[in-house]
């Protein structure tokens, strides 16, 4: 079958077009008027209209529209005030608003860029708490920005900016060095006595050299050859023959 193509001021009079032969191309023209003017064209056969062959009110088609879109953008909304104000108005599922003014209201603290969402249908005076869900579309003050980044370790600018991951990377390396300076130290190791022997076992741990103190009885002892005792590594060697029931403890580092 032949296609027959309307161009320019051409008409179509009392002919019938099947919908699925019907091709409308309107991309170029700047009007396309059903009716001729007259403005009483109808749309038929809408799920919502009265009867299926009933005319589509502009109401009907609006509604629809809405209805596949889920949600309805209503503009902004005061909530310290609040306006406007939905205990006066009738509200519809997935009506929505912006809300540009912070405040509490409706059981919720609602900033500056929330999203305040209506999840029933409601109708005039009878919102409650529970028919208004809450977007929150607005930072955590405490996420860590860019801008607020402290890269100088002298800085006496606010206490709460993070530092920069180069400056972490540095303290880690001041607090390294700090503790390759700092030395274990171990008190009143007390090293098992053998009656008439000198050397006594070795120490747990290996003893930082010149931090050796070691304790007779509760005397002190004086270390280096000639003296009470020698330190050989671990090992304590005294002078003399231990009896046994001396007790001997010793402090050092390791």
């Amino acid at each position: 079958m032949a296609k027959t193509e309307v161009r320019g001021g051409s008409q179509i009079l009392n002919n019938t077009i099947l919908r699925e032969d019907f091709v409308l191309d309107i991309l170029g023209a700047s009007d396309w008027d059903l009716s001729n003017g007259a403005k009483n064209a109808t749309i038929k056969g809408l799920s919502d209209a009265i009867l299926d062959d009933s005319p589509a009110t502009l109401s009907q088609l609006n509604d629809a529209i809405n209805g596949l879109s889920g949600m309805s953008y209503k503009g902004t909304i005061d909530v310290a005030t609040p306006s406007p104000d939905l205990s006066l108005i009738a509200s519809s599922t997935g009506d929505f608003y912006l809300v540009s003014v912070a405040g509490t209201y409706l059981g919720k603290t609602w900033a500056i860029g929330d999203m305040l969402i209506v999840n029933k249908d409601v109708a005039i005076g009878a919102i409650v708490d529970a028919d208004v869900d809450k977007i929150d579309n607005t930072e955590d003050p405490t996420n860590i920005k860019q801008a607020d980044v402290v890269d100088n370790l002298t800085s006496t600018g606010v206490t709460t900016f993070p530092l920069s991951a180069n400056q972490g990377f540095i303290l880690k390396g001041l607090i390294d060095a700090v503790a390759a300076n700092v030395k274990l130290r171990k008190y009143n190791e007390i090293l098992a006595v053998t009656h008439n022997v000198a050397v006594l076992p070795a120490v747990a741990s290996a003893p930082v050299a010149g931090t050796m103190q070691v304790f007779l009885n509760g005397l002190r002892m004086l270390v280096g050859s000639g003296n009470d005792y020698t330190i050989t590594g671990s090992i304590i060697t005294f002078e003399y023959l231990l009896k046994n029931n001396d007790q001997v403890v010793v402090d050092y580092e390791y």
